[in-house]
């Protein structure tokens, strides 16, 4: 059963025609993330349909459907990104406050929907990072979104990182993940890419979309 089998599509269609939250149309039209003060819950905006909302948008934009929809791990990235902004801008709030608001994902990475439901908010996270390194490459905050980025190569697809060899598998076996995931690669103006043999094949593909089917057929 996928997420849209538990979605009629009377309902889907409802929810597309309401307006995303602020906060989300901000992020996903702008990339700009407004942000509340420090000691505000997030969860208190209550985003959970509008996060649901931006799924469906990225679902219609892609020609293969994407993976069912993973609810945790949407709103786990949503809060990991919009905390890390917080703490680049409320720099009072102290290293001390790192690991309660940027906890690690408590799920699986290399589960497909897992990983396009996270994507859908940490895409955003390479841009953070780049901006918290511009403060203080050294800084505790960019040590832990370097450690948490190295965990979602969909999502980190340009960064210099050492991804999990399953992950990387996971995203390449999926025609709509894997075909995004390459596209995101060949973009990069220089990937520097790790020792993973599945990906280097992958990489010597110049059109992911024509030569998928090609590189499933190499790897079953």
């Amino acid at each position: 059963m996928t997420e849209w089998d538990l979605y009629p599509d009377s309902e889907i269609l409802s929810l597309l025609r309401k307006p995303l939250a602020p906060v989300i149309e901000s992020i996903r039209n702008r990339g700009v993330w407004t942000l509340e003060a420090p000691e505000k819950d997030w969860r208190d905006l209550d985003l959970s349909a509008s996060l649901y909302h931006v799924y469906v948008l990225e679902n219609l934009d892609q020609a293969s459907a994407l993976p069912p929809y993973s609810k945790e791990a949407c709103e786990w990235a949503f809060a990991f990104c919009y905390e890390a902004c917080r703490l680049m801008s409320f720099r009072d709030l102290g290293a001390e406050e790192i690991p309660r608001r940027l906890p690690a994902y408590s799920g699986n990475p290399a589960d497909a929907s897992e990983s396009v439901s996270a994507d859908l908010f940490l895409r955003y996270l390479p841009g953070i990072l780049r901006v918290s390194e511009e403060h203080a490459e050294e800084d505790p905050l960019c040590k832990r979104l370097r450690e948490e980025a190295k965990r979602w190569p969909l999502s980190c697809a340009g960064l210099a990182l050492d991804w999990p060899a399953d992950t990387v598998e996971t995203l390449l076996r999926n025609p709509a993940l894997g075909t995004l995931f390459l596209d995101r690669l060949h973009s990069c103006p220089d990937p520097i890419l790790e020792d993973l043999p599945v990906l280097q094949h992958a990489l010597k593909l110049r059109s992911p979309v024509q030569s998928f089917a090609d590189f499933r057929s190499q790897y079953p």
